[in-house]
């Protein structure tokens, strides 16, 4: 999908304070690039697609490629509501033919209509792009020189937690200090000098709010309030592949009481790392049949422990002996590609850096990049401050802000621009 035909300047864009940063820059241009260098209906789940077009009963009155662009240019402009963005349709010949919308658009409703009835087929469609984002990262990785400091980040995975703190009563300031109000007049009732007003406020809160249970009291960025807490997987280049939500099967899975928020943190970041990796590793694993093939342990004289992986395409004969049966193999060895694990080079078995070390500090600034993607996520206004208290939408505006990041990917990919893989404004300032 993705076409546009006619080109005017967008005017609108002038008049929004959350968009006064692309006035300067080339939004119709943009729109250009996507036309020509992305096409979203080749990424789009068959089953999303069975899904959308069966439910209704009859003939949909927009196409679902359409409905998705539109969703996807709100992520990728920072547009905070439908309201604004039906109005960004109605005034805009633009967008709307960008979209396909050239009979009519959808009202602010049909939006969020979409987004919660549809929010397992969106998070298909993020899935969808990984693997495809993943190929691109690596293709840039063998173009960079050997002392390149961004050198096999590719391979890396870094993982962290964060929250989406929607506006519910429980988290107005007042709550809080209200609560912790009363708790320094009972230890001055009870002439408790070392009573710890904060932390008994913290014990006396509800665990999760009125408005959705699904919205829990944590300690998420430095503070605690009630979030919905998510855990997110990006690569060295800081790239998103992973995103998984904490349901209530996880949180039931977790020691309940805890005397200060910290600790509760500490036990559900280390408890949720498996519950986020796993699903991740599972869905790069069904769209690839190339998955190395273990070949268990194996060492020798003065050599150290380690693990052998075969090519998925090798067989061994009666005699042991390892052949491959690839058509295009990416060796000469007529035992195919082998590649060896080194448990010692586990830093989750063997962490083997000292804090402060110099080996430390480098790695910690790789690791400061995710902290910098969620920043990036919260600078967009709906995941920033969601307007709503339904966590299906939260959900879905999250797969939808990850997906506008994969798109950026592949559309710096298509122009042969690999350093502006990270940077949307990057991509307005070259687009004409």
């Amino acid at each position: 999908m993705f076409s546009l035909n006619k080109i005017k300047q967008l005017n609108l864009f002038d008049q929004v304070s959350e968009l006064n940063y692309l006035s300067t820059k080339q939004p119709v241009g943009f729109l250009n690039l996507l036309s020509d260098h992305f096409d979203l209906e080749s990424f789009i789940p068959e089953s999303f697609s069975k899904h959308y077009y069966s439910t209704l009963g009859r003939d949909r009155d927009y196409k679902l490629s359409s409905i998705l662009s539109a969703l996807i240019l709100m992520q990728i402009f920072h547009i905070p509501t439908n309201v604004l963005f039906h109005l960004f349709l109605i005034f805009s010949t633009e967008i709307r033919e960008f979209c396909g919308f050239y009979d009519s658009v959808p009202d602010e409703s049909y939006f969020s209509r979409f987004k919660t009835d549809f929010e397992k087929d969106i998070a298909d469609l993020f899935n969808s792009l990984v693997p495809n984002v993943i190929d691109i990262c690596n293709e840039f990785n063998l173009s960079l020189p050997d002392n390149s400091p961004y050198k096999d980040r590719n391979s890396m995975l870094i993982y962290d937690t964060s929250g989406l703190k929607p506006k519910v009563k429980e988290n107005n300031p007042k709550t809080l200090v209200s609560e912790i109000n009363k708790q320094k007049s009972y230890a001055k009732a009870t002439n408790k000098k070392d009573y710890n007003a904060y932390a008994a406020a913290y014990k006396n809160m509800p665990k999760f709010s009125e408005a959705n249970p699904n919205i829990k009291l944590d300690f998420v960025n430095g503070h605690f309030g009630y979030f919905y807490k998510f855990g997110i997987l990006t690569n060295g280049l800081g790239i998103p592949l992973g995103i998984n939500f904490f349901d209530e099967n996880f949180y039931s899975s977790v020691k309940q009481e805890f005397e200060t928020p910290e600790e509760q943190k500490y036990a559900y970041d280390n408890a949720s790392l498996k519950s986020v990796v796993k699903p991740f590793i599972n869905n790069i694993k069904s769209k690839s049949s190339f998955q190395f093939k273990s070949e268990g342990s194996c060492g020798g004289k003065n050599r150290s422990v380690r693990y052998k992986f075969t090519c998925p395409k090798s067989y061994r004969d009666k005699k042991g002996k390892c052949y491959h049966t690839c058509e295009t193999p990416c060796t000469d060895k007529k035992s195919g590609r082998m590649t060896y694990v080194y448990p010692d080079k586990d830093f989750r078995l063997y962490p083997g850096i000292q804090r402060n070390s110099d080996e430390w500090a480098k790695t910690y600034k790789i690791r400061t990049i995710i902290e910098r993607e969620i920043s990036c996520f919260k600078f967009n206004p709906c995941i920033q401050s969601p307007n709503t208290v339904n966590t299906t939408t939260m959900r879905s505006d999250l797969y939808l802000t990850d997906i506008s990041k994969l798109i950026n990917v592949i559309l710096a990919h298509s122009l042969n621009n690999p350093r502006y893989i990270r940077s949307i404004r990057k991509l307005l300032v070259i687009a004409v």
